[in-house]
């Protein structure tokens, strides 16, 4: 009998270990899912579709609302939430730190929820997730799965704000070459070298207050004894004024050839 005691309880053992492992495994299984994704660099639509996709299929989810900071705040992913209970006024939310279950004291739409988990960055909180009630096995708590969770939400969200920030950085880059040809075209329609002669001698410098400007001079050589002296401010600042620079100074330069009275 204790023999048979024994072996029952050995066999207990190992079935709570073989859970333990399916659990553990079913965890990669999730990791790696949500890894491919942003490997394949999905746009963010697949992305936390793959996200909803694993937190309802692996890990037993069966509501929730993912808030993301994105400039401004964006419901990222959600499942089994009205549209009309998820359209709120997130900066309303009080600070939560981390992890924990909603009580009375929340806002009233927490109460479709039963737990809160937020990420911060630098003090500041850039996610919000509200989940619903949780399916826990025996071989696991609720701080464990909620943990977890956790895990998978920090990789996604920081995964999509590096992507938000390299595009940033790319768009920069690109606006910057662009600002630098424009400059470079500017300074090839401003005469670096006027002219001079024995009646009128000429001597410039230019430099605008940015890359580039709607400030604007030229000195125009009509004949032997006759020269036009320009000078006009363009109003603003950047490409725009440059631009508006650039056209007059090319109409300039048409009609003043005309032999038109200067009036």
């Amino acid at each position: 009998m204790e023999n048979k005691e024994y072996i029952d309880f050995i066999k207990q053992r190992l079935q709570q270990k073989e859970n333990v492992l399916a659990l553990k495994q079913q965890q990669i299984k999730a990791l790696l899912q949500v890894s491919e994704a942003i490997n394949q660099n999905m746009p963010p639509e697949a992305l936390f579709k793959i996200y909803e996709y694993v937190l309802r299929s692996s890990l037993g989810v069966e509501k929730f609302a993912l808030y993301v900071l994105d400039h401004k705040w964006k419901v990222m992913s959600s499942f089994n939430v009205p549209s009309t209970e998820i359209d709120f006024d997130i900066d309303s939310v009080p600070y939560i730190k981390e992890i924990r279950t909603v009580s009375d004291s929340d806002p009233a739409y927490f109460n479709l929820f039963s737990n809160v988990l937020t990420l911060t960055h630098k003090g500041k909180i850039i996610c919000y997730l509200l989940i619903g009630e949780l399916q826990i096995k025996d071989e696991e708590t609720l701080e464990e799965k909620l943990d977890f969770i956790k895990t998978i939400t920090t990789i996604m969200v920081v995964s999509n704000e590096n992507r938000r920030l390299d595009q940033e950085q790319i768009k920069k880059h690109i606006q910057d070459r662009e600002l630098a040809l424009a400059s470079e075209v500017q300074r090839m329609l401003i005469p670096q070298n006027p002219p001079s002669n024995s009646k009128i001698q000429t001597s410039v410098t230019y430099m605008p207050h940015t890359d580039v400007g709607g400030d604007f001079y030229d000195v125009i050589e009509l004949s032997d004894d006759q020269v036009a002296l320009v000078m006009c401010d363009v109003s603003g600042k950047g490409i725009a004024a440059g631009m508006l620079m650039a056209n007059f100074q090319a109409t300039l330069r048409t009609i003043i050839h005309k032999d038109l009275p200067l009036g």
